[in-house]
């Protein structure tokens, strides 16, 4: 099986990617819910603000056996670390696909002027062992919590909005996010714990060009299970 570029992924590819991370959500049920197919094709097609990003998958058959996005942030050669999510179906792993991935990530780090790339994977999972064998370093342990909205009675978030301090609201859309709300774009700003990596600030037009933010679930805080992510790094050689 070979590893291919997908410089400008079809709507066959984007389906078939997406195929890929519904099969490894599917084998882990304790993972945090998987993305919806709209999601994956903007995040594809897209990118997001936070720099630019290659992408790579392996044939197998009528779709793809395993996927790699490796985001680059900020401007070629400023020293910060790429970030990777590989991802490999169930049933194709333990044959070498993953190496094959990350061996071409490292030829788009090194291309770009990095030396340094990073990982974020779920704790107990087969990504763990598999980035420790290829010299990555387990640097910092998140823990974060899920809460699954369809679960939640809909007085129960009703009390929740109700209760919450004085001068917020909670403001739903759907696609982009309306101009009138730009200044979200300083808020995701202020955020941004890892700003060392996560490459340039947000701005107006990043926030409009960003889709299908979801701020209802974001507001209804309320911990479900939890969901322990271990970000691991490693330099690219």
């Amino acid at each position: 099986m070979d590893v291919i570029a997908l410089e400008d992924p079809t709507d066959a590819q984007i389906r078939q990617w997406h195929g890929v991370l519904a099969a490894v959500h599917a084998d882990d049920p304790a993972a945090e819910p998987a993305p919806e197919p709209d999601q994956t094709a903007a995040r594809l097609l897209g990118g997001g603000p936070a720099g630019r990003q290659r992408l790579w998958a392996v044939p197998a058959g009528d779709g793809l056996a395993a996927v790699e996005a490796l985001l680059l942030p900020g401007d070629a050669g400023t020293g910060r670390p790429g970030e990777i999510d590989i991802r490999v179906r169930p049933e194709h792993r333990r044959r070498g696909l993953g190496g094959r991935l990350l061996v071409a990530a490292a030829d788009g780090l090194r291309a770009d002027g990095r030396t340094s790339v990073i990982a974020q994977v779920l704790a107990g999972t087969p990504a763990v062992p598999f980035l420790e064998s290829h010299g990555f370093e387990c640097v910092l342990t998140l823990r974060g919590m899920v809460l699954d909205l369809d679960e939640v009675p809909a007085e129960r978030v009703d009390r929740l909005v109700a209760a919450g301090p004085a001068g917020y609201r909670l403001v739903r859309w759907r696609g982009v996010v309306p101009g009138a709300l730009a200044a979200l774009a300083r808020a995701k700003t202020a955020m941004a714990d890892l700003a060392e990596y996560e490459g340039a600030p947000w701005d107006a037009r990043a926030s409009a060009r960003w889709p299908s933010w979801s701020p209802s679930a974001a507001t209804t805080s309320t911990p479900s299970r939890p969901s322990p992510a271990v970000p691991a790094a490693a330099e690219a050689r």
